[in-house]
């Protein structure tokens, strides 16, 4: 290739075609440039041109080859480690791991902010909404008080990139926000964002619950699996200033889909105390 091209930019012919149609309207939807790089070096890991056990290109490399920048680059390289193809450590390189995705979405949290890559990637397709009053169990199993009201929210999450089911979502609002209900089906953020923005509140805490169940019913058919499939079960409270209850969430991971990582470091003055670090 002779003519300069923009640096986020690549001919037809230079990466494999990804589109995708859109659920709404049925029309091509246009993959992001990192996800049609991704998709390409999937298809080369897959048929050999880079085998289990050998190093990708460098990112300089890949730059030149796909003509993007070196952060188009990296987001492509961390997609390819999200669906286990990939290892990257530094000073090594990116080390091919797998000749195909495992189909696992891998969740990493480092503080508040983070909590958005939950929704990044993936959509929630809302199968229903209804105002409810937590009592009994299901009070006790997300710590309300039984008697409060909230809009419950319940669907499936799917991944854009091939729409498989994730998870079972069930998010719980509190009343006082329950406005929020007209811009779920189109919203692309986390929920707790949109209730920052319309209401000004302040997203202070996220305390996560993760145990491990059995997945039945009805659920079991939603994300495709059997009856019975061990599933991680994650529950999610989020605080806003003053340690205020506004919203919680119940996620159910099938087994295989969805992995949980913490790195914990000693702390540097010799103290009991550690810092969690899970990662993606």
């Amino acid at each position: 290739m002779t003519r300069r091209q923009n640096m986020d930019e690549l001919e037809p012919d230079q990466i494999d075609a990804v589109d995708a149609e859109s659920p709404s309207s049925g029309a091509p939807r246009r993959q992001p440039l990192y996800v049609r790089i991704a998709a390409t070096l999937a298809a080369q890991i897959a048929q050999g041109d880079h085998p289990v056990g050998s190093l990708l290109p460098t990112e300089a490399e890949l730059q030149q080859r796909f003509h993007v920048s070196r952060y188009v680059v990296r987001q492509a390289i961390q997609h390819l480690r999200s669906v286990g193809l990939v290892t990257a450590r530094k000073g090594v390189g990116t080390r091919v791991e797998a000749a195909q995705a495992t189909g696992r979405f891998l969740h990493t949290m480092h503080s508040v902010g983070d909590i958005r890559q939950y929704a990044t990637g993936m959509r929630l397709e809302i199968l229903g909404t209804d105002e409810t009053t937590l009592r009994g169990s299901k009070a006790a199993l997300i710590g309300a008080r039984p008697g409060r009201r909230f809009l419950r929210i319940f669907g499936v999450r799917r991944r854009d990139r091939d729409n498989k089911p994730v998870s079972h979502a069930e998010i719980f609002v509190d009343a006082a926000f329950s406005a929020v209900k007209a811009e779920i089906p189109t919203v692309g953020t986390a929920i707790w964002e949109v209730i920052e923005r319309h209401y000004g509140e302040t997203l202070v805490e996220v305390e996560q619950q993760i145990d491990a169940v059995t997945i039945t019913g009805e659920q079991a058919q939603l994300l495709e699996v059997a009856e019975g499939t061990p599933a991680l079960r994650v529950i999610r409270r989020y605080y806003a200033t003053g340690r205020r209850l506004i919203e919680l969430s119940i996620n159910l991971h099938p087994a295989k889909r969805f992995t949980y990582t913490m790195r914990i470091k000693r702390d540097v003055g010799g103290d009991a105390a550690v810092s969690r670090k899970p990662r993606r």
